[in-house]
């Protein structure tokens, strides 16, 4: 997903020609989060020394020599002995950033079985444009929920407690 956003919508996401939501369903039915992407970065970038992102928590890799090195600045975060988390990461390009987002935690919503069936299932994406009728009733259901520019932080679900929590209910 992040690598078919940074390549194919990159420039128009930054120009805001073209708009990406990302948005998390948790327990089947419910809400969690949804957040505009407001900019693409390389990998580099993100996780440079220099970033302006150096602060966020999930700066939990070192960019040098053209590879992600895991640091341990995290722990409850991906941690560093669980490599098998960090495969994806390490071998992607990508970074999705937002300062548009809503996280409802505790308090996700509950989505309409309706707009649940139509909606992508498992790991990766589905792209929908404002030409759908799938993709106008999704905005149609998010206006209910957010207003796209309140930013929206409540407490999490399920919070990691230990550095042997592996996060997002992975097993």
């Amino acid at each position: 997903m992040r690598r078919t956003i940074g390549i194919n919508h990159k420039d128009k996401i930054e120009s805001g020609e073209r708009e990406v939501f990302l948005f998390g369903i948790y327990n089947k039915n419910y809400l969690l989060y949804i957040a505009k992407v407001t900019e693409v970065l390389k990998y580099a970038e993100y996780f440079s020394n220099h970033s302006k992102y150096k602060k966020q928590r999930d700066q939990i890799y070192n960019y040098r020599d053209g590879e992600c090195h895991r640091n341990n600045t995290n722990k409850l975060f991906h941690p560093k002995e669980m490599k098998d988390l960090h495969i994806v990461d390490e071998s992607g390009e990508y970074v999705l950033a937002s300062n548009s987002f809503a996280y409802f935690g505790k308090d996700c919503k509950r989505i309409d079985a309706s707009l649940i069936s139509e909606l992508h299932k498992g790991i990766g994406h589905k792209p929908y444009y404002d030409c759908d009728d799938i993709y106008n009733n999704i905005v149609k259901y998010i206006k209910t929920v957010w207003d796209f520019n309140t930013i929206i932080v409540c407490e999490p679900n399920d919070p990691l407690k230990n550095e042997n929590d592996r996060g997002c209910k992975q097993k």
